[in-house]
């Protein structure tokens, strides 16, 4: 199958990961609850690649690697009053390549989000965070295209490669028309930034990957309609729009 501009007759990868957690939570006073905590994958990934562009020779290259992500966050949670309810939090991205030379790659992600009570019949909530994503892992460690001699010198990784981040923030209003019928809508907006794309090296042909300059956004409407009649039926409608650029 073909992959952007590179054909492959042959992919196989194969991925373990070991999953970390530890979390500490308390009520720090009548109207704060407090939770911290740390998450880990320790991960192992490997694979085989087969190409085969036009006009040049079928080449192999075999990859593996090591990786490993860390998230380390806090958040507060406070019930202001009985109709208003706020979160704020913070979390520390950490991602290591596990490949010599290369560094640590971080990012800071704040989160904010309330929720406001108007009647009993209509509800108003809000967020606003930033998110993280690791690259995919076999962009890690080799490049988009590249000739090497034998299969026991694969091409070079991208352990430079940092996390993809997405700002992304909704706004949402729900209404209760009856114990049994409800209507929610909500609106969004995901910003991302330092998406993964190919690069073409004048030195030396080569494409690599970069998440340098990739920029997309995704605006988007959500309605969810749902009724509870009497008897073991629900019903339930949802309508969505988006428009991702």
């Amino acid at each position: 199958h073909r992959s952007g501009h590179v054909d492959w007759v042959y992919h196989h990868s194969q991925t373990e990961t070991v999953a970390i957690l530890t979390s500490y939570s308390r009520r720090i006073a009548p109207y704060h609850s407090f939770k911290a905590g740390v998450q880990g994958r320790l991960i192992q990934t490997e694979g085989l690649d087969v190409y085969a562009p036009p006009e040049t020779s079928a080449t192999v290259s075999f990859w593996n690697g090591s990786p490993k992500s860390w998230g380390i966050y806090v958040q507060d949670r406070m019930d202001i009053s009985g109709a208003f309810t706020a979160e704020a939090g913070l979390r520390l991205e950490i991602l290591d390549p596990d490949v010599a030379d290369a560094g640590l790659h971080t990012v800071l992600c704040p989160r904010i989000g309330f929720s406001y009570c108007l009647s009993e019949s209509n509800t108003l909530r809000g967020n606003w965070g930033r998110y993280s994503q690791i690259p995919v892992l076999r962009n890690l460690y080799t490049q988009a295209y590249s000739v090497p001699e034998s299969v026991e010198a694969p091409p070079a990784g991208n352990p430079e490669l940092s996390l993809e981040k997405t700002d992304s923030w909704e706004l949402g209003t729900s209404h209760i028309f009856s114990p049994a019928v409800s209507l929610e809508v909500v609106v969004y907006r995901k910003s991302a930034t330092g998406l993964i794309t190919t690069e073409q090296q004048e030195e030396n042909g080569n494409w690599v990957y970069t998440n340098g300059v990739s920029t997309g956004n995704v605006d988007g409407l959500e309605m969810v309609f749902r009724g509870d009649p009497p008897g073991f039926l629900s019903l339930q409608a949802s309508y969505s729009l988006c428009s991702a650029r």
